[in-house]
């Protein structure tokens, strides 16, 4: 089936009260049906039924079996993922208009957990988060082929980590502390370390 507004071929979802089918691209971000002018209440596919609202000009819609909901911010940014208490909380996939994509554990609201973020400017984060910060372990991938695999906190290097260059350069491996250099290792050629 096509879908009316952008004509490809998607599942359509039926508008509610309007029964109008639309693709879901198409109707995260409508607030009334193109065709009848209707306000859209919520949406069905299949058996599951979407509820819609609208608060402080954010498009919010739950998937009233599972609590699993999309939102569309007035800012641009959206987000789909698992609600609790009208807050992000459980898995979900957030959408920063201006800097990236990040999937993975909320709490409250905030980043908590083990999430990935892919930035715009193409550097990918994949580790522990704290509060919306980089925190324990994690793996930063920069957009120039280098990598920094170990211990953040707030959203600095800190603690045990490795810093292998794309170039060809012998790895870092340093202790960190709050973002710098706090310790060199040495290693003897069986790798262990002569600290």
């Amino acid at each position: 089936m096509e879908c009316i507004n952008c004509q490809y071929s998607y599942r359509l979802y039926k508008l509610l009260p309007c029964a109008h089918g639309f693709c879901f691209k198409c109707i995260s971000t409508m607030k009334i049906c193109s065709i009848c002018k209707a306000q859209i209440k919520g949406f069905e596919y299949g058996t599951n039924n979407y509820q819609r609202e609208y608060n402080e000009n954010n498009i919010v819609t739950i998937n009233t079996k599972t609590n699993y909901t999309f939102v569309v911010f007035n800012s641009g940014d959206r987000f789909e993922g698992h609600t609790s208490r009208d807050n992000i909380h459980g898995y979900g996939k957030y959408w920063f208009k201006d800097e990236g994509i990040y999937k993975g554990y909320f709490e409250n609201g905030n980043i908590n957990g083990f999430g990935v973020m892919k930035y715009i400017n193409k550097n990918i984060y994949s580790g522990n988060w704290k509060n919306n910060v980089f925190h324990g372990f994690g793996v930063m991938l920069y957009a120039n082929g280098d990598k920094y695999l170990g211990g953040w906190k707030n959203n600095l290097f800190h603690g045990l980590g490795t810093y292998y260059y794309i170039d060809g350069r012998k790895p870092d491996k340093r202790i960190f502390s709050n973002g710098y250099y706090s310790k060199y290792l040495h290693f003897n050629l069986e790798g262990h370390c002569l600290c």
